[in-house]
């Protein structure tokens, strides 16, 4: 017995070593970066689409900001309301006229509406398809490509992750002050959505043809993403397609 109690002890001792290691860096390290978030977050909420963050301001000032949230019904987001999964800001869809011409993938408007409802259809994006399929209709842009980044940056084809809900944000656009990223945040869905909109058509307006790859997109939106962020989008288009 006693040639083992060495061996023991030293086993006892790193075992020790090793938990007092991990509760030092969840004390020291994730905790205070659970306070730095949590005050971020509330710092995020006074913010506005008029930050004066230079960067922030001197790419959205340079834009020409489009209305893409038309629709032949009065807005249903309201910044007075409350909304919730259970009740989205379009708990019943806008209206809109069809011309019957065919806008992505051989669907209509309808259809293409139809098809990206489906993928919403839990989520706090419900009933918002029409307006993807408008601004693909619009602008050529492929619509599945654009449902595909909310899934895969906020994972809306659920739920949508609570802090995109929170600030009406939900493909993580950021803005950089005193070199920390902060969610911009939007007062309305119409005002997230038409933001993102907008951010396509300006990164993407270089392109002669709309029909650009999702390589070409992927390296604009997430250039860190790398090749994970291409297979992941190409995953989640397969996916929209085919609901």
């Amino acid at each position: 017995m006693k040639y083992y109690i060495r061996p023991l002890i030293i086993c006892f001792l790193c075992v020790f070593i090793c938990i007092s290691v991990f509760f030092g860096i969840k004390y020291f390290f994730i905790n205070n970066y659970k306070v730095d978030v949590n005050a971020a977050n509330s710092f995020v909420q006074a913010v506005t689409k008029e930050s004066t963050d230079v960067e922030y301001r001197t790419t959205i000032e340079t834009l020409p900001q489009v209305d893409w949230m038309e629709s032949d019904s009065e807005a249903y987001t309201d910044s007075s309301q409350v909304y919730s999964l259970e009740h989205p800001p379009y708990e019943v869809a806008p209206a809109f006229n069809d011309d019957g011409s065919i806008v992505y993938d051989g669907k209509t408007l309808t259809e293409l509406t139809d098809q990206i409802n489906k993928v919403y259809v839990n989520s706090y994006l419900k009933n918002t398809g029409y307006f993807f399929a408008n601004f693909s209709k619009k602008t050529g842009i492929n619509p599945y490509l654009l449902v595909a980044i909310t899934i895969a940056e906020q994972g809306c084809n659920t739920t949508c992750n609570p802090a995109s809900i929170e600030h009406n944000n939900f493909v993580g656009m950021l803005y950089y002050s005193g070199g920390v990223k902060y969610h911009i945040h939007y007062d309305t869905l119409d005002e997230g959505l038409n933001a993102y909109f907008n951010n396509v058509q300006r990164l993407y307006s270089s392109y002669s043809d709309p029909q650009y790859t999702v390589e070409e997109l992927a390296g604009r939106w997430n250039p860190a993403g790398g090749q994970w962020y291409i297979d992941t989008l190409y995953r989640w288009i397969d996916y929209v397609k085919n609901k």
